[in-house]
């Protein structure tokens, strides 16, 4: 396909040789979608964008006033230049309307007065044109190809090199978290993408820095293609087209058009346009096998939490069908996450492909499920681990809790409740957690069973309640000052930067810590009395939050410290 009809071209036509450019040299590539013959004093009410005009400038040397603001009207609706012919109305164009022109690049063109502006319009217009039947014929062969896509039932990958080969530039689709799902290199790429590649997403810097552009209230808005231009500062180096992949009212996410050259913008939608129409397709019919995938699983789930005796052989036939062996241990994990499960359950079986295991996943309720067959529960924490970096790595912020692994199929629905209880316990940790294993729990697991009468006959709880009540009345924050202190193992220096506070203040709200507890804090025993009952405390306070703040403490002024 040739390339777009510029003013620089224009120029260089035969009919234009005694043409001469006297303003707006800096935008000769200005696009020429049509030529137009205009000779009213308000021509801008009658011009379009990509429009180049032609006047005998008849209207404007009879309206004076007009002259003072054509040009800048002219440019900010995006008509592609002017053509003045001299000699009978204007002998020159007037000086201010050529700084004008030069200010903001807007190309004035002048021919003499015997040149017809038929002869010179009917060759922007021919070319036009056939540019227009020669992106038609492109357009017809980039439909075609892609529908071949749909009618093979294969996947964005496929789309994506597809696409990349028919209008020769790097291809991403993406999700509408901006995860990448599929993409083709075309080409030489510039950092920003090699970014988004390696790590599997559109870095926030880059989306940010697009989104002030309003690129994405634009396709939400439209639901049309957008482009971005260059963003040299923050390694965006080529220009973007980007078009919304929409099913039914729903964005489903993005389809990227990354050219090293300016595209065509007429081919360039339309090329965008129907991959992005290909992608919904595929898209809803993934959703589609997904949903009935995920329907399967959850029925063989709900059996397997309840298995019997003598169902054994019917639920390891039923998970073979499903593509799982339950031989040997099996153990159950939930991943825990805010991001919507069906963009995640790909990520997390291609992560599990890319360290050599299978398993089985399924949404269950806001987690993901996940049954794996494993060797013992420390090789099982070992594969959390490292499905907590892969994940982690695509930019998903995900948690990991493991159960226990067990041989007897009657006993996953054990595994499985024990991989609750730690995602439970560390929902009400002030922590931060990437994978727990029930195993790991210890004694917190216990004593967080403990009903609060019995918790209150422990002498170190109740100084820990005394505290709470202290920090209330006193508006201070002794008893998190010292939680983080017993958290990092004593060590003042690692507290007081955890803190963001000085460690004189740190040593300060110890000492008042050990005179309302009563407690000496450097004593080796006490220290592991207080730290446990302080997690205890922190779990029961989760569970109801007046626990932390007894309702019969009165408020009072705000101390210091």
């Amino acid at each position: 396909m040739e390339p777009a009809l510029t003013i620089e071209t224009v120029l260089k036509f035969e009919e234009f040789k005694r043409a001469t450019l006297v303003a707006g040299q800096a935008g000769l590539n200005r696009e020429v979608r049509w030529a137009h013959i205009v000779d009213l004093p308000d021509m801008v009410d009658w011009s379009r964008a990509g429009e180049l005009l032609f006047t005998t400038a008849l209207g404007l040397s009879v309206e004076k006033e007009a002259q003072k603001t054509l040009i800048p009207d002219l440019g900010k609706i995006g008509v592609a230049g002017i053509v003045v012919s001299v000699g009978r109305y204007f002998r020159t164009v007037p000086k201010h309307m050529i700084t004008q022109a030069n200010e903001i690049g807007f190309p004035i063109i002048t021919l003499p007065w015997d040149i017809a502006f038929y002869d010179v319009t009917r060759v922007i217009m021919e070319k036009v044109i056939n540019n227009r039947y020669a992106i038609l014929q492109e357009s017809l062969v980039v439909h075609n190809r892609l529908m071949e896509i749909v009618l093979k039932g294969t996947g964005l990958d496929d789309l994506a090199e597809t696409l990349a080969e028919l209008v020769q530039c790097s291809v991403s689709i993406e999700d509408t978290s901006f995860h990448l799902l599929a993409y083709a290199n075309w080409g030489k790429i510039d950092q920003a993408r090699q970014e988004s590649i390696l790590l599997g997403q559109t870095l926030p810097v880059y989306r940010d820095e697009i989104s002030k552009l309003g690129v994405f209230d634009a396709l939400r808005r439209t639901g049309r293609p957008v482009s971005v231009p260059p963003l040299p500062s923050i390694g965006l180096y080529y220009e973007r087209m980007v078009a919304p992949i929409i099913a039914a009212g729903e964005l489903l996410g993005y389809v990227w058009l990354i050219p090293q050259h300016k595209l065509s913008d007429e081919f360039g939608i339309v090329a965008v346009e129907r991959a992005a129409t290909v992608a919904a397709i595929i898209m809803m019919r993934e959703r589609a096998v997904y949903e009935a995938q995920q329907r399967l699983k959850e029925g063989f789930f709900e059996r397997l939490l309840n298995a019997r005796i003598g169902e054994e052989g019917d639920l390891r036939e039923e998970a073979r069908k499903l593509g799982l062996i339950l031989n040997g241990l099996q153990q159950v994990m939930l991943i825990h996450t805010t991001v919507p499960p069906p963009h995640l359950q790909t990520t997390v079986q291609q992560a599990l492909v890319n360290i050599s295991h299978n398993g089985m996943i399924l949404e269950w309720g806001k987690e993901l499920v996940l049954l794996v067959g494993v060797n013992d529960t420390p090789s099982g924490i070992v594969i959390a681990r490292k499905l907590w970096q892969a994940l982690s790595n695509s930019g998903y912020h995900v948690c990991i809790f493991v159960g226990n692994a067990y041989s007897d199929i009657r006993m996953l629905s054990k595994s499985y409740q024990e991989a609750e209880e730690a995602l439970g316990l560390a929902l009400k940790q002030p922590e931060e957690v990437h994978v727990l294993a029930f195993d790991d729990l210890g004694s917190v697991y216990w004593l967080q069973h403990l009903p609060p009468e019995v918790l209150r006959e422990n002498r170190y709880y109740r100084a820990v309640e005394r505290l709470a009540k202290y920090d209330l009345q006193h508006r201070t924050e002794v008893l998190d000052t010292l939680m983080v202190y017993l958290n990092a193992g004593a060590n003042a220096i690692r507290a007081a930067n955890q803190l963001n506070i000085h460690r004189n203040t740190l040593r300060q709200r110890i000492d008042r810590a050990s005179k309302i507890t009563k407690i000496d804090l450097h004593s080796p025993r006490n220290f592991f009395e207080i730290h446990i009952a302080m997690k205890v405390f922190t779990l029961h306070a989760h569970r109801n939050p007046k626990g932390h703040a007894p309702q019969d403490v009165a408020d009072t002024k705000s101390g210091t410290l």
